[in-house]
């Protein structure tokens, strides 16, 4: 059940609240370490050139999501 993940959520989002407070912009959510592609980026000409992913990509996601019945 859904409620058993609830805690997990609260301590991740007591960690997010305390890199906020402590303004560290070395760190992911939750206190990961910061995804980076340099070195993809060095030897990967599509790497280089691909562009961030955007408020319309996650639209469609989610709306493809809704469509095969992800979300219930």
């Amino acid at each position: 059940p859904a409620i058993k993940l609830l805690e997990f959520f609260r301590t991740i989002s007591k960690a997010d609240q305390a890199i906020t407070e402590a303004d560290r912009n070395d760190l992911e959510s939750s206190g990961l370490a910061k995804f980076a592609t340099v070195k993809a980026q060095s030897i990967s000409e599509t790497m280089r050139e691909l562009k961030p992913t955007s408020a319309e990509d996650v639209s469609r996601w989610v709306s493809y999501w809704r469509h095969v019945g992800l979300f219930g």
